[in-house]
């Protein structure tokens, strides 16, 4: 493959480098494809190289780290041979990369407070870049309390938010990327606003970032923001915060989300309801399944659990209360049985929601690789030598670029996280897809939870997109 220069960086990435530099605690949101990537490199390695800084953190999802920053500094000819350290693996593995004395770490977030606790009072970090802080939304400083065997309560740890701002002090720049800054709505800007400047924007702390600009919903608890507060709020952090929209500058793959509806047998559509009225379903199971019983009662203990186990429910398979899996229907996996047959053997990309998802659709469907067990997979995808690849959006849904591999993607169940939502999709519809357009099979059964979280996505994705036009940047190129 032919080895980048910067004649090849468009003039919005040459932008977005400008903003990191010349903002040095700043945000990134730029839609997927866009190039968040490259263009931090380019104030990476200027900042190296100028001595202003002398050790860059990345912090990025697991196969992120492992795949898209390492390919992307040793893609470019004016990165590649910058020196740089993965921190991923076992944790010998793990401890072997922190001690490498390289300008540059790039680590998995799950593996960001492990770092931080054993490098303990050596950390030499000046600067972070966080790819997808989006993660960081809740902005809450510690961990949930917990409770030891004996009852009593164990007082939650810093978490991840915490952690970092632990660390922001002796930061002298700090870059948050995303393309989804705010999946729920202008609630989601606290926290990385926070990291930035502190609360000198958006106030010290959430609570009073509520009481200024939000009131509360009919349930005591749902978050509405007030009139004039989006326009109030996004000129607050126009400074450190710029959005770019893909339309702006590049030509994409437009993504089509085609629904297939499912239609529950009259039997399995009055357990349903019933379930959902009752919040209970009583399940028949054999003696092999259950010793001393022939029924298991599945319950759910609130309106949240209660959504859940719906969707489970629609997905044709349930977890009772001790994790055991019971089988409902085969309805969905019909529906991707007659997708993958009309494919005709081109690349399909599925994702699932819960493991049973998993488990069952591995073993209806052979040949199926999983798509999160690392990086191999991941270029073997890329290669076109995947013919159906599965995962779930959590795992592979933020940076991968995903779109030499296939055009065809499948949501076997819908999720209620528009940020997993957009970011999955925007694995094939990004730029460099080779097909005109990404078809987006959804699998639905009609009437039911299913067809509820599909039409709120788009009523979340309005909310949003509100907030990126609001902090556009606008360039000449």
């Amino acid at each position: 493959m032919r080895l980048l220069t910067p004649d090849d960086i468009r003039p919005y990435q040459w932008d977005m480098a400008r903003f990191t530099y010349d903002v040095p605690h700043s945000a990134l949101l730029a839609q997927p494809g866009l190039g968040k990537t490259v263009s931090s490199l380019l104030t990476i390695r200027r900042t190296l190289r100028e001595g202003t800084v002398s050790r860059w953190l990345i912090v990025a999802p697991l196969l992120v780290a492992e795949t898209v920053w390492p390919d992307e500094i040793n893609g470019w000819s004016h990165t590649k041979g910058m020196p740089f350290s993965v921190v991923t693996g076992t944790q010998a593995e793990r401890v072997a990369a922190l001690a490498r004395d390289v300008p540059i770490h790039i680590i998995n977030r799950e593996n960001l407070t492990w770092a931080i606790r054993h490098l303990r009072g050596r950390i030499k970090w000046d600067a972070i870049a966080y790819d997808e802080c989006s993660r960081l939304r809740a902005g809450s400083p510690k961990t949930k309390p917990r409770l030891r065997q004996d009852g009593t309560e164990f007082a939650g740890r810093l978490s991840e938010f915490g952690w970092l701002l632990h660390l922001r002090p002796m930061l002298k720049r700090l870059i948050l990327l995303t393309g989804t800054p705010a999946p729920k709505g202008l609630q989601n800007l606290w926290a990385p606003i926070h990291l930035i400047d502190l609360g000198k924007r958006l106030g010290r702390t959430k609570t009073a970032f509520h009481n200024k600009w939000f009131f509360k919903g009919r349930n005591g608890f749902s978050l509405h923001p007030r009139e004039g507060a989006v326009k109030e709020v996004t000129q607050k952090i126009s400074d450190v915060a710029a959005s770019y929209l893909a339309k702006d500058h590049i030509k994409v793959a437009a993504f089509k989300p085609n629904p297939i509806w499912i239609d529950l047998p009259p039997k399995l559509r009055r357990q349903y309801q019933e379930f959902k009225r009752d919040m209970l379903l009583t399940l028949k199971v054999s003696e092999r399944d259950l010793e001393d019983f022939d029924t298991v009662d599945i319950e759910a203990s609130n309106a949240g659990v209660l959504v859940g186990k719906l969707m489970q429910f629609c997905n044709g398979a349930i977890y009772d209360q001790d994790r055991g899996v019971h089988h409902l229907h085969d309805l969905k996996l019909e529906a991707l049985d007659r997708i993958l047959h009309e494919s005709l053997g081109n690349p399909v990309l599925t994702t699932y929601l819960y493991q049973h998802d998993r488990d069952r659709i591995m073993a209806a469907f052979k040949g199926t690789e999983l798509m999160d067990t690392g990086a191999a997979v991941i270029r073997r995808w890329k290669e076109g030598k995947v013919e159906h690849g599965l995962g779930h959006a959590a795992s592979m849904g933020h940076g991968l670029n995903l779109q030499s591999g296939g055009s065809t993607c499948v949501w076997f169940g819908v999720t209620t996280d528009l940020e997993l939502y957009q970011q999955f999709n925007a694995r094939l519809a990004r730029s460099g897809q080779k097909a005109l357009f990404v078809m987006g099979h959804h699998i639905l059964v009609r009437g039911t939870v299913d067809e509820v979280n599909y039409r709120s996505l788009q009523d979340k994705d309005a909310s949003q997109q509100r907030i990126m036009r609001r902090l556009r940047r606008h360039i000449s190129e």
